[in-house]
């Protein structure tokens, strides 16, 4: 399933007090959460241009190439699942420095920023991201599947 801004964003987008410090934009193909000194870039297509204050971190929902170009971003901290990983490099993608994560796995940022890996079911190695801040928790997935599939 497509349109992950209609689907996931939007709902969340709702969510957030307007004074907010949390900021969800659709940035030139991929989803940026900005959250005082961190840039969480998801399925990012292009370096973000944003300055040099940001530090930015992505995470790759799976290997299908409108959401994994931006393993090949070697500017900042990269994580998908291992299989993600595994197919991109498969298919002859760059995937040097990317941090390896399984299902479960929660990765730690500043600013008591949490991200949570979780199964999306929708190809080998798909993920959903759940992002905890002290101001709010964001849902993302790239694609989904919502009946048992062999993957």
């Amino acid at each position: 399933m497509g349109g992950r801004l209609s689907i996931g964003i939007t709902l969340r987008l709702g969510m957030v007090h307007p004074m907010s410090i949390l900021k969800i934009v659709d940035y030139r193909g991929g989803v940026l959460v900005m959250y005082r000194g961190l840039g969480i870039l998801l399925d990012p297509s292009v370096y973000p241009s944003l300055g040099n204050r940001i530090e930015y971190y992505a995470f790759i929902s799976h290997a299908h190439t409108d959401h994994s170009r931006g393993l090949s971003i070697s500017s900042f901290r990269r994580y998908a699942t291992y299989e993600t990983i595994a197919l991109c490099r498969a298919r002859g993608q760059s995937v040097g420095g990317v941090y390896s994560l399984r299902y479960g796995d929660t990765v730690s940022l500043p600013y008591g920023v949490c991200v949570e890996v979780l199964n999306a079911g929708h190809i080998l190695g798909s993920a959903m991201f759940r992002i905890e801040t002290p101001e709010a928790t964001i849902l993302y997935t790239g694609d989904f599947n919502t009946v048992r599939s062999f993957t």
